[in-house]
């Protein structure tokens, strides 16, 4: 049963207690499946009507939500007005739905948006769309290259009260996974262990039902399996944010609902079919890159600069690089106001693909603009590594044809298309249109492959 609906009794108890003789609805909450057999003869054998009352409400939010309409439904009869109270949808219902959406995030480790935010209002409205029709056993991906946004997009689309209480039930978890080598399994069963102490403390997790944490992956996932089977979480979602390796989604393949961001679609492999993919390929759009320069120095985006725009453009409306200039221009506002120079300061660090002082910036981003594109190619084959950084003899923003890079590496046509497919998957290159645009770790240079 969910929050809403377990306060709703909580509240009513006493008048529950007082009013009702429940030896008049047990048939109908028998015949409902509400209660075991050996569940009603526990509540006879109280002594007193009230205690019998007392007994079934214990009983009841342990229940799911279908048990809770069939006791409102068993009310009506001769009980009309206390069955109008638990329908009701009152102030005090809000409020007890407020409390229970704010406790989800708080339980499950949800991050907050930034403090300057914008909405991607279309991509929101489309993995929303994909979560409301997720299944248990399948997964929500979000696949985009370093920076695109996919963590703030995903808690975005989660920042909404109907799909977190109505289709999970008020039961999200996030995990935020990061890089993890192939063979570390204690890393692995850290994440797991901490999730399972998340889920230890939900509401209506019964203590005696919780199981025990286990040193090995096997044993923690099978314990996992066990708490999604619950009532109380057989409904919930799992996050798992930035992986990095497919180990870690056999490690949490448990049944339950899951949405994974990463930058390497392979990891997705070992459950090829249960899977729906949302592409984070572009950036922000101008507008966008705009209200969220304009809400970092506070000001109207009408009211902005020229550079303003000129800064989307260099930046080609990456989100993390917005967010990084962004936050510089916060901190120092006042000058920004008053003096043009600071804009085109950061317009020439651009230019210059000088990211040194903004990765220092005070917004979070744990290795930087250059530490998380460099960790991605380190991760790669050290062949495909030396393909990646041929890249460097181009000049940037030019179109590079398949057979200047076939003649480069000693490669048909053929073997090109699978080199630049790797690339993608790793989330190093895009598709775009008919070409690739290719992101170099050292300072984001572009080049482009014609297809």
């Amino acid at each position: 049963m969910d929050t809403v609906r377990r306060m709703k009794l909580q509240t009513l108890r006493e008048k529950i207690v007082q009013d009702v003789d429940v030896d008049y609805i047990f048939d109908y909450l028998i015949s409902k499946g509400v209660l075991s057999e050996d569940e009603m003869e526990r509540v006879k054998g109280e002594k007193t009507r009230k205690d019998k009352a007392r007994h079934l409400l214990d009983l009841l939010p342990k229940k799911n939500i279908e048990a809770f309409e069939h006791f409102v439904e068993a009310l009506k009869v001769s009980y009309p007005w206390l069955s109008q109270q638990l329908e009701a949808d009152s102030p005090q219902s809000y409020q007890i739905e407020e409390k229970s959406f704010f406790d989800t995030l708080l339980l499950g480790g949800l991050p907050q948006s930034p403090p300057h935010n914008v909405e991607r209002i279309e991509k929101i409205k489309e993995v929303r769309q994909h979560l409301q029709s997720l299944k248990r056993g399948r997964y929500v991906v979000l696949h985009g290259m370093t920076g695109s946004g996919k963590s703030c997009l995903a808690a975005a689309a989660l920042d909404n009260k109907q799909l977190i209480i109505e289709k999970f039930k008020g039961a999200v978890y996030w995990i935020g996974v990061g890089d993890i080598s192939s063979n570390s399994s204690a890393d692995l069963v850290c994440h797991m262990t901490d999730l399972m102490e998340k889920l230890s403390h939900h509401p209506e997790v019964d203590l005696e039902s919780q199981v025990q944490s286990s040193t090995s992956i096997n044993g923690a996932r099978e314990s996992l399996r066990r708490y999604f089977t619950s009532h109380s979480l057989r409904e919930g979602l799992l996050v798992l944010d930035d992986v990095s390796s497919p180990e870690v989604i056999a490690a949490f393949d448990i049944g339950c609902k899951i949405l994974v961001t990463t930058k390497d679609r392979k990891v997705m492999n070992n459950v090829e079919g249960r899977h729906d993919l949302v592409k984070i390929s572009e950036g922000f759009m101008e507008h966008e890159s705009l209200c969220l320069i304009a809400k970092c120095v506070g000001v109207e985006v009408s009211q902005l600069p020229s550079q303003a725009k000129n800064i989307h453009r260099l930046c080609q409306g990456v989100p993390m690089v917005i967010a990084l200039i962004g936050a510089q221009l916060a901190e120092n506002r006042d000058d920004v106001l008053r003096n043009s120079g600071r804009w085109d300061y950061y317009l020439d660090k651009l230019v210059r693909r000088d990211y040194g002082n903004l990765n220092k910036s005070s917004v979070s981003q744990e290795n930087g603009i250059a530490g998380a594109i460099g960790l991605c190619i380190e991760n790669l084959p050290e062949e495909m590594k030396c393909y990646y950084q041929d890249f460097a003899l181009f000049v940037e923003d030019v179109n590079i044809k398949p057979e200047v890079l076939g003649t480069l590496w000693s490669r048909n046509k053929y073997e090109v298309e699978d080199i630049m497919s790797e690339f993608i998957k790793k989330s190093l290159a895009v598709s775009k249109w008919n070409e690739l645009l290719i992101f170099m770790y050292m300072g984001y240079m572009t080049y482009f492959y014609t297809t």
